[in-house]
């Protein structure tokens, strides 16, 4: 199967606070399907962002998929 989006030693850092940090590698398959859950300021729209490309990280983000705009 193919991987559509992998992550690896994703970090956020904002006001030299670290918001997101996920120490290991992430990968999604083409048909897997995904929750993202989590308590409130967890992070989870911070690694939706980053993923989008709306929020600077360090670590590597590799996609196969493109943003979609909906109007």
């Amino acid at each position: 199967m193919n991987n559509i989006l992998e992550t690896k030693n994703l970090k956020v850092t904002i006001n030299n606070k670290v918001i997101l940090y996920l120490d290991r590698e992430v990968c999604i398959l083409e048909k897997d399907k995904v929750a993202i859950l989590g308590d409130n300021g967890a992070g989870k729209t911070t690694l939706v962002n980053s993923i989008l490309g709306e929020k600077n990280f360090s670590g590597e983000i590799t996609k196969k998929f493109k943003k979609m705009t909906v109007v």
